[in-house]
């Protein structure tokens, strides 16, 4: 079983290797595949940005339940906030939701 991730907004610099690796991180090796899309945004005068889709094999979770909290926090507040950079002061969060 899969459960996957999405990741609406994140910055130009963000890699598919760095949310494999995050979400790996705090998964416990879960990641099955990431898939990244480069998207212009209109508000922002054509500013680029990235959005992810993150899928987790599920069968893991009796050895993290991290994935269990985080989707609870996604269907309870509609997103849950990944951190991927803590330095000097910045932290830097995706809001993940469930991909359906």
């Amino acid at each position: 079983m899969v459960v996957s991730f999405y990741i609406s907004y994140a910055l130009p610099h963000c890699t598919a290797e760095l949310v494999a690796k995050t979400f790996d991180d705090m998964f416990h090796n879960t990641v099955v595949e990431v898939t990244e899309e480069v998207k212009n945004d209109n508000v922002r005068v054509g500013k680029k940005f990235k959005r992810f889709w993150v899928k987790c094999d599920e069968r893991m979770q009796r050895f993290t339940p991290m994935l269990d909290d985080v989707q609870e926090t996604i269907q309870r507040l509609g997103y849950a906030q990944i951190y991927y950079e803590k330095t000097k002061g910045v932290d830097r969060y995706w809001k993940v939701k469930l991909a359906f």
